[in-house]
């Protein structure tokens, strides 16, 4: 988020930056880690209410015609293991170079434990259990399993 709120600030110096997603703490990360950037940070459940709000009903599209961003792998980011497969840490490191963890508590007893484990290198951590794609900003009702296979399945169309 703040990586791509720097290229929007130097490419588009007029615009808001805005990050939608189903994540908190990415509002934590804009107001406390980068107050400079001044992104403007809503989940899914915001935007949503914004909509009731101002009586935006969104026309139903072929939701593949109008979008698509040629990331490739970096599709499977919000995904736990995600950032790991993507960026291609699985090729480059042993399996006890590197753990993927999601879930707050995983990752409190990871992180604790980390400076313990001389051939760990690398943390692929995501917050929430299973990872953003569990964020507590999602409105979509389907089980944490069924939104996996929407993203893996949208990742294979590549």
């Amino acid at each position: 988020m703040s990586a791509t709120a720097k290229i929007v600030a130097k490419k588009y110096p007029r615009f808001k930056k805005v990050f939608i997603g189903p994540c908190l703490m990415k509002k934590i990360e804009a107001e406390e880690d980068h107050p400079e950037l001044d992104i403007l940070v809503l989940t899914y459940k915001e935007l949503q209410d914004v909509f009731k709000i101002k009586n935006i009903v969104p026309k139903l599209l072929d939701k593949f015609a109008s979008f698509d961003i040629k990331g490739g792998n970096a599709r499977l980011y919000p995904v736990s293991g995600g950032l790991s497969q993507s960026s291609g840490i699985i090729k480059k490191f042993a399996d006890p170079e590197y753990d993927v963890i999601s879930g707050p508590q995983l990752a409190e007893k990871a992180l604790e434990e980390f400076v313990a484990k001389y051939d760990l290198r690398i943390l692929d951590i995501l917050n929430c259990d299973g990872g953003c794609i569990n964020g507590p900003g999602i409105v979509l009702p389907d089980s944490l399993d069924r939104r996996r296979q929407k993203v893996i399945a949208y990742w294979n169309r590549t």
